[in-house]
């Protein structure tokens, strides 16, 4: 947990940094739920692959408000995971990653709707007792952002979308089959809330 600890302050200590030199960004905090689906490979076969996760960070966003195309959102927090691999539950902490590259699809005095590619990294940690299990995921798809202004200093944000995710699983003990390491792919979804301070003009 203190290697989370760490990772969660840089990604605050950059956010803030990047919104201190920008005009009219957001800066707070999320909460996000999410899942996955999918397959874990090795060498004599498959395993079946299903989660759901629970998250929260912080937030960072170009223009919540503003009459600009394009805004950048970006999401860094601590997730935990419940996992269901071929029947069997596990858990994760991990720290997950989001990139969202927004374009304005319409925009009034309260309300921004945008849409935009986004790309996602994740790092989870087997929290069971035993060998240490790694998994590192990569991936990236559509996602949809709503900002509503409660007022001009504060942006209420709702934002769903999905991924299509690479994934590799590092352990230093033969506990898949005799392998110490599998790769996969599946569909990861998430939706999430967030509460910006604007900042600057």
């Amino acid at each position: 947990m203190k290697t989370f600890g760490k990772m969660m302050l840089a990604a605050i200590a950059a956010i803030l940094m990047q919104a201190g030199t920008a005009q009219a960004d957001g800066v707070g905090g999320y909460l996000e739920y999410s899942g996955t689906a999918g397959e874990l490979e090795f060498d004599v076969g498959t395993l079946d692959q299903d989660s759901n996760r629970i998250g929260f960070g912080v937030t960072y966003s170009t223009n919540p408000q503003g009459p600009e195309l394009f805004n950048y959102r970006l999401d860094a927090g601590y997730v935990h995971t419940w996992e269901k691999i071929s029947g069997q539950t596990d858990e994760w902490n991990g720290f997950n990653v989001n990139n969202a590259f927004g374009f304005r699809l319409y925009q009034n005095n309260s309300t921004r709707i945008w849409l935009g590619p986004a790309i996602g990294l994740g790092v989870d940690v087997l929290s069971d007792s035993g060998p240490d299990v790694v998994s590192f995921s990569v991936g990236g798809g559509p996602q949809l952002g709503v900002n509503l202004a409660a007022s001009e200093s504060l942006t209420v944000a709702l934002t769903a979308g999905y991924q299509y995710r690479f994934r590799y699983v590092w352990t230093d003990d033969s506990i898949f089959e005799g392998n110490k390491h599998v790769s996969g792919h599946g569909s990861y979804w998430m939706a999430n809330v967030a509460m910006m301070f604007n900042t600057g003009s």
